[in-house]
């Protein structure tokens, strides 16, 4: 294991055995190069979301950050988040409670798995009119994170006469009927299913999920877009919505392929919209 070690002094005038939190990151299967930590009591933190070391590098099996407390938190339950990252990403995150002890060290225990590949195509269904298109996506997860594997993925209609698609993704309808889409990517297969309609049912309303969250500083969030038919069927499309932010001081919104996912950049409150055909949703986005 290669220790990390941090002080954080947060009361002046720490005694000889002070009040301590010992936070042990331990994972398997995966490359690591930073932790990230932070300590809250009742939603109001104790500690900044922190990254150790400064200067990401590669670590073994574990890590180990020492954090001093004010001895007024003893006896009262705080909680610890944690997560491991690469290239700036979090691979996973872990959480627990914790009753710091007065004037001494109270173990924290941290473990992260491996992160199982997945492939997702979005939407996972559409109602296409004659002749329409639709744009399919096919994001794969793994210990890197997430990538956008669409141009690379193989295409596959299981009926091209109802509905085609094209490397990349593209789907074109040409008869009515329903065809499922299938997208392979690294020994992974994910699907969407299509349906053609002399008249797609009309967008009636938009949600978007969840309605409110609070993420810490530099935290990311994954918002979905969820759209309302005429007809009484609903449908993802959060990979189609335009999503906008009330103040990007605030939250911002990424614009670089994950559709929907939000970053916390200073404390605060803001809006994200997602629109779809007109119709708006609306997230509250807390920022600690």
């Amino acid at each position: 294991m290669r220790a990390i070690s941090l002080c954080l002094v947060l009361l002046a005038g720490c005694g000889p055995q002070p009040t301590a939190l010992r936070l042990d990151f331990t994972w398997a299967g995966i490359t690591v190069d930073q932790v990230r930590f932070q300590v809250t009591r009742n939603n109001a933190a104790v500690t900044d979301p922190l990254l150790r070391p400064n200067t990401p590098a590669t670590l073994t099996s574990g890590a180990e950050v020492m954090i001093l407390l004010p001895d007024t938190l003893a006896g009262t339950p705080v909680h610890v988040t944690g997560s491991v990252r690469l290239g700036g990403k979090d691979l996973d995150t872990a959480d627990t409670d914790v009753t710091p002890v007065l004037h001494g060290e109270t173990h924290v225990a941290l473990a992260f798995g491996a992160v199982a590949p997945s492939l997702v195509v979005s939407p996972g269904s559409a109602t296409l009119g004659l002749r329409d298109t639709q744009q399919l996506k096919a994001m794969l997860t793994d210990q890197s994170g997430n990538s956008d594997v669409s141009a690379t993925a193989a295409w596959v209609s299981s009926a091209p006469l109802v509905a085609s698609v094209a490397p990349g993704g593209l789907v074109t309808s040409h008869a009515v009927g329903q065809a499922k889409i299938t997208a392979m990517a690294s020994g992974l297969t994910a699907a969407s299913n299509i349906t053609v309609s002399f008249f797609p049912p009309a967008v009636t309303s938009v949600d978007c999920a969840p309605a409110t969250v609070t993420v810490m500083k530099n935290q990311n969030q994954q918002l979905q877009a969820t759209a309302h038919y005429q007809d009484g069927t609903t449908a993802p499309v959060t990979s189609t919505a335009v999503f906008t932010s009330s103040d990007r001081a605030v939250v911002d919104v990424n614009t670089s392929g994950m559709q929907g996912q939000v970053t916390g950049k200073k404390p605060g409150d803001a809006q994200v919209t997602a629109t779809v055909a007109g119709f708006n949703g609306v997230c509250t986005v807390h920022v600690m």
